[in-house]
């Protein structure tokens, strides 16, 4: 009886290891598609970089007082000191904190 307690033993031990197998396998499909898809990343990216692009912009062409196409380095100082634009800068990355040394 102590064979049939074994034999109950290893049919026991590969039907655990089957089980894993066919759970690891369905795991990690799972994984790869709750991956986000490269090209979707790149492309919101785009997406962002594009939206910043016209924010800022709108700020230089705000920040050109004088209408002249460009900002003088009065109305540039003048920009920089505005916590609103550090604010925006700061949230996307990009420190201006030494402006006035360029």
């Amino acid at each position: 009886w102590v064979l049939a307690l074994l034999f109950i033993f290893y049919i026991l031990f590969w039907f655990i290891v089957a089980e894993n197998v066919v759970t690891s396998a369905f795991v990690e499909k799972a994984f790869r598609l709750a991956r986000p898809d490269d090209e979707l990343l790149i492309f919101e990216q785009s997406l962002q970089d594009s939206a910043d692009a016209n924010t800022l912009r709108a700020i230089f062409q705000e920040a050109d007082r004088d209408g002249s196409g460009g900002i003088s380095l009065y109305e540039f100082e003048t920009l920089i000191s505005d916590p609103v634009f550090h604010g925006f800068l700061r949230t996307r990355g990009i420190d201006i904190n030494n402006a006035r040394l360029l």
